[in-house]
């Protein structure tokens, strides 16, 4: 099984991480006059709304959907050099919260520590087959959707699912996905990829059009964005595999890589900027069109310094 490095991972990494940072803009105000956060998912602004449809939960959930395509490529390449795989994926995950906590500590809403705390739940699916390992996620998979479900339709309450558990979904989706071999951009993965894109397609399609017709109803609309993010999520994944695996596409994309290669360097650098630029423009609150050129900005720096280190320390 080969262990290279896919650009194709690098490109949605950094793409991801432009969701990330258009969502969490807006947070980034508070930490400048110490004020409460205030969410706009399901504002009524039509741009929130799209927002909501199209990036809410759906770009970090493909974070996490490669932090666990990375657990397998990092534990197979470990052990390929007999190396003792779960012993330095745990030495990661150390290091990574504590590095979080701090984070955290500065900026408040950082999941790097919850990352490495719920990356704790990958190590039993290192010695796991491919097999069992579809078998756990289509657990999770029907636990998740079937208590969603019983809830949207016989008892409305606002959703159980937390962020955490979405993110462990995907981190097993992930470590899955690199089990079956599925990462290798041949003609036939190409083939599903797109096959599991136009699958889902319609049901993101519907998911969209019912959270705008449903927004006024605020736990109703909850539950749809909550539900309708996995097979988004999904989609958005099988999109970009195909997307990212065309050569072509792929080379227009390569400074998206170079950000997705510095992920977590970037990531930090996003909260870094994104409070210095509120400061200095003085914005007493962040609109989502507010959000929307911010996070342009700060990617656009990304991009730029991200292109010019790696043409100097390739990785």
């Amino acid at each position: 099984m080969q262990t290279k490095r896919y650009a194709s991972l690098d490109q949605m990494r950094g793409l991801a991480l432009f969701g990330i940072l258009l969502i969490n803009v807006p947070a980034f105000q508070s930490l400048t006059d110490d004020s409460p956060y205030v969410s706009t998912l399901l504002e009524t602004t039509t741009l929130d709304l799209w927002i909501t449809v199209l990036i809410e939960k759906k770009f970090f959930s493909i974070f996490s959907f490669l932090f666990g395509v990375g657990f397998y490529l990092f534990t197979t390449r470990a052990a390929q050099k007999g190396e003792r795989p779960l012993r330095l994926f745990c030495r990661r995950l150390f290091f990574l919260f504590v590095f979080g906590v701090f984070h955290v500590l500065l900026f408040p809403g950082s999941i790097l520590a919850i990352y490495a705390v719920i990356g704790l739940g990958l190590l039993p699916l290192e010695r796991l087959s491919a097999r069992a390992t579809g078998v756990w996620l289509a657990v999770l998979l029907a636990s998740v959707v079937g208590t969603m479900m019983y809830n949207v339709l016989v008892l409305p309450t606002k959703p159980f699912m937390g962020d955490a558990f979405l993110i462990y979904l995907m981190f097993v989706t992930g470590a899955y996905v690199g089990k079956k071999g599925w990462l290798e951009p041949t003609e036939a993965m190409q083939t599903f990829w797109k096959r599991l894109f136009l699958f889902l397609l319609p049901i993101i399609v519907v998911g969209g059009i019912v959270t705008f017709s449903t927004f006024e109803n605020e736990v109703l609309a909850s539950w749809i964005v909550a539900l309708s993010s996995i097979p988004t999520a999904y989609g958005y994944i099988a999109g970009l595999f195909l997307l990212f695996n065309n050569e072509r596409i792929s080379r227009f994309f390569a400074p998206v890589g170079a950000v997705g290669k510095m992920a977590f360097t970037n990531y930090v650098l996003q909260h870094v900027l994104g409070v210095i630029f509120i400061a200095l423009f003085s914005l007493p609150i962040v609109t989502s069109k507010e959000a929307v050129w911010l996070a342009c900005l700060i990617y656009g720096i990304e991009l730029l310094w991200s292109t010019w280190y790696m043409k100097r320390h390739a990785i």
